[in-house]
């Protein structure tokens, strides 16, 4: 089985696009940090579901895949207007412990659902309040 992997937005939307013309339906699981056991268990749950499955690594903001989501890093990010709700839903969260986190996480898995297209994304437990604030906001 040849696994293709796109280093670029225009390579992944190359990738996708074929395989929508094949009528495919598309499922993400969205990776942050070093891939683990648990990842694979959540490809093989979106395997189930789906007839493709992408999975994304996204390191950190300093990591070279960064650039994909933040073309100019910049020290510090401010939440859009548009997510002011966002905070609220942080609140009893870790998010007290973490400030501009889950801003952060929203906005990179926002930007992988663009990126991707995907029909499903499938979140591991261990993400649960990442999860719970995507969800909240009807990502």
């Amino acid at each position: 089985m040849s696994v293709p992997i796109a280093r670029s937005v225009a390579q992944l939307r190359e990738i996708v696009a074929a395989w929508r013309r094949e009528g495919a339906r598309i499922a993400v699981v969205p990776t942050m940090g070093v891939l683990q056991e648990g990842h694979l268990s959540l490809v093989r749950a979106a395997l189930e579901k789906a007839d493709q499955v992408i999975g994304t690594l996204f390191v950190n903001r300093s990591s070279s895949t960064a650039r994909l989501i933040w073309p100019r890093i910049r020290a510090r990010r401010r939440m859009p207007p548009s997510w002011r709700p966002l905070a609220r839903t942080c609140v009893g969260l870790c998010g007290a412990f973490r400030p501009g986190h889950f801003e952060g996480v929203a906005i990179v898995v926002a930007k992988l659902f663009l990126q991707t297209g995907a029909d499903l994304a499938f979140f591991g437990e261990k993400d649960f309040q990442q999860l719970q604030v995507m969800a909240s906001h009807g990502a």
